[in-house]
């Protein structure tokens, strides 16, 4: 079938607010085996929102919610970096059919706090949640851009969500909405504010790059190869051809990671091959054009860059065999040198879960790298303490005060 007439008759059903025993009987996208379920995937990525495997995992964790109907969980569901979720107003749905809820109403609502009632049908009694501003802060999501220019959206939904689970655990127990694993999660803020105002019914105005991914490859072929250059975190950026295309300055440690030949300087400072790396993560499917500054980090330098495993979040560790993880921990350990982590009772997994929190912080890389190269004009005590403040630095403010620190300590 044709894909313009799938989403045609999906849209009919939701605009026309079918029951879900009407759905049930009409609908066409509810798969009764795993191969039509592939296969229905296969055929709904072609949207470009989510590809196949994203589908597919979304529509197990939630399909249940909406009949099993594929096509209109699509619409509801989310997959961040693997992760499938639900945004707020789908959670607030599930409730609402699933017989519990006597009602939910704001009782206040404004750019700095949110009020919301809830009551369920077994109770005699009202729920009532409030979320402010000042909690946001506390918790350090108001340094997102999402909370920046959307403050009165996001309070609604943080508020939804921590009443509905609350109120209605056997209904939404366990499920977490679009921006609630967005704010917690390793992203640029454009990255963010876009997945976010799409899950609160907004609209921005997202950027694209339109560079092949494959191009990448043929700049690492045709450029030449250039010596190492020793880490200098201070050093202006470098310009040269594009390769992501942004209106963002480079990172306060002067890596220029838009362009191919900054890109080349900051893998080689960190004492890796450009052409590897670049077919390392390009045999992985990732594309180092779309990867963050802090992904960059994570996957460009270090023992993930070299590497078949991707990894970006530390729930997928779990994934990896023992003797995985084991080898990736001691490839750290040798990467971060002084500043490798003790491994307590063989525990490869928890330590690989720090490393992987660690390596996605681009100032606590730096300070370590700095450290590393610098470890014979350092004392033990001095270096042992050195290497806990980098790694707790949760700044780029910090990160300045520490280097100028060690360059004081150097001299």
């Amino acid at each position: 079938m044709k894909m313009s007439k799938i989403i045609f008759q999906l849209n009919y059903s939701i605009n026309h607010h079918l029951t879900q025993k009407e759905l049930n009987m009409t609908s066409i996208y509810s798969p009764q085996n795993i191969n039509e379920a592939k296969e229905m995937a296969e055929i709904f990525s072609h949207c470009g929102r989510f590809n196949a495997q994203e589908i597919l995992m979304m529509h197990a964790c939630f399909g249940h919610h909406y009949g099993g109907n594929m096509g209109l969980t699509m619409t509801q569901a989310y997959s961040l970096k693997g992760k499938p979720t639900l945004n707020a107003d789908a959670m607030a749905g599930i409730v609402r059919k699933s017989g519990l809820c006597r009602f939910i109403k704001i009782d206040s609502w404004d750019d700095h706090h949110c009020t919301l009632i809830m009551a369920r049908k077994d109770e005699d009694f009202e729920h009532s949640y409030t979320y402010e501003i000042e909690m946001a802060e506390k918790q350090g999501l108001t340094r997102n851009a999402n909370w920046a220019k959307m403050p009165k959206q996001m309070l609604r939904a943080r508020c939804l969500t921590m009443g509905l689970r609350a109120t209605f655990p056997e209904a939404v127990s366990g499920i977490y909405s679009a921006d609630e694993i967005a704010d917690n999660m390793v992203m640029n803020d454009e990255e963010r504010l876009e997945l976010v105002a799409e899950s609160l019914g907004e609209e921005v105005k997202k950027k694209t790059d339109s560079t092949p991914r494959g191009q990448f490859i043929s700049q690492m072929n045709e450029a030449p190869s250039a010596p190492p250059r020793p880490i200098t975190p201070s050093q202006p950026p470098a310009h040269s051809t594009t390769i992501i295309k942004s209106e963002s300055k480079p990172n306060e440690a002067g890596r220029d990671l838009r362009s191919f030949e900054g890109w080349v300087n900051f893998v080689e400072a960190f004492g890796g091959d450009p052409k590897q790396v670049a077919s390392t993560l390009e045999a992985k499917g990732i594309n180092p054009q779309e990867l963050t500054s802090a992904n960059h980090y994570l996957q460009s330098v270090g023992p993930f860059s070299s590497s078949h495993h991707a990894i970006f979040e530390e729930y997928q560790v779990s994934l990896l065999s023992q003797d995985d993880a084991q080898r990736l921990v001691e490839a750290f350990e040798i990467f971060y040198g002084p500043c490798a982590l003790e491994v307590y009772e063989e525990d490869y997994k928890e330590a690989l879960c720090a490393y992987v929190k660690i390596q996605s912080q681009p100032w606590r890389v730096e300070l370590i790298q700095l450290l590393k190269e610098n470890q014979d004009e350092l004392d033990e005590e001095k270096m042992a303490d050195l290497k806990k403040n980098a790694l707790v630095c949760n700044n780029w403010l910090e990160y300045k005060s520490l280097c100028s620190y060690i360059k004081k300590l150097l001299k």
